[in-house]
């Protein structure tokens, strides 16, 4: 199912307030940690080298942070997952970086946990005042549109007699930006209508799987599931990053499409988002 949505104002009305906040909300990011999870053994050597740090946090504060802090509408808790051993300097790093947003939470991670379950997360929802649960999975190196949040929230509004049944709601139009070594940037757009980039699962409350249970790219096989895209005509909603540091051969597999060169305040401002990072071109 198909939803276009064009903003008329950057707000919510009251209605849309009184049922949003039935929702808890729970942004899930996997930062550099270690997972049963054959992405990430595949490369556990090289996950938590201090090379690869370095490239995903300038990444992380150059696309993703700053698109999920300067959002039009913020009604959402984020929950960055850290390995155990993430090495100090790079974990006071990243408190540096979030310690004064009370809305983000550094989790570091149990391996007794199963990561798809949703035990682990119960301290984080509000089990007396919400009735639906929304998880949301993006990583730590792409970037949504400044009002996608607003609009995704928007369309599940307008949705809101379908609530009780399970949905899950992807951003369907956006941009690759493939990034070669020496930092140069090129955008071209992105024809996948179900990546993983802001893919938030709806749920009653005492759902006990989250989003990363379901692969993006096989989410479809489960009929029980409502799939909604979120698309609109006016903006893009969403940047996937391609890199050398990525876990998968993407970067390899899509250089091929890659297009004009562009700046990366150029793009960042597409996106209506600030940022005064320096470490791309």
């Amino acid at each position: 199912m198909r939803y276009y949505y064009e903003l008329k104002e950057q707000s919510i009305t009251n209605d849309e307030k009184v049922f949003l906040s039935m929702v808890e909300h729970l942004v899930i990011i996997r930062f550099s940690v270690i997972l049963n999870r054959d992405e990430f053994l595949k490369k556990i050597n090289s996950l938590l080298c201090n090379e690869r740090l370095e490239y995903r946090f300038k990444l992380f504060e150059t696309f993703c942070l700053p698109s999920l802090l300067q959002q039009s509408l913020i009604d959402y808790k984020i929950i960055i997952i850290i390995d155990e051993n993430l090495p100090i300097n790079w974990k006071t790093r990243l408190t540096d970086l979030t310690k004064d947003y009370n809305f983000i939470t550094l989790h570091t991670w149990n391996k007794k946990d199963t990561f798809e379950s949703n035990d682990w997360i119960m301290p984080y929802v509000d089990y007396k005042t919400k009735k639906f649960l929304c998880t949301t999975r993006i990583d730590d190196d792409d970037m949504i549109n400044k009002d996608a949040n607003l609009i995704f929230k928007k369309i599940l509004y307008a949705r809101r007699s379908k609530i009780n049944e399970k949905s899950c709601y992807h951003l369907s139009n956006g941009i690759y930006i493939h990034i070669e070594k020496d930092n140069r940037l090129f955008p071209f757009k992105c024809n996948n209508k179900s990546l993983a980039v802001f893919m938030s699962l709806i749920t009653p409350i005492e759902n006990e799987k989250n989003i990363y249970y379901y692969s993006h790219d096989k989410i479809a096989n489960y009929p029980e599931i409502m799939q909604i895209q979120v698309l609109s005509k006016s903006i893009q909603l969403f940047a996937v990053t391609n890199h050398h540091w990525e876990n998968d051969t993407r970067n390899v597999r899509f250089k091929k499409f890659k297009e004009e060169e562009k700046s990366c305040q150029k793009i960042i401002a597409n996106f209506n988002v600030k940022n005064d990072c320096n470490y791309f071109l």
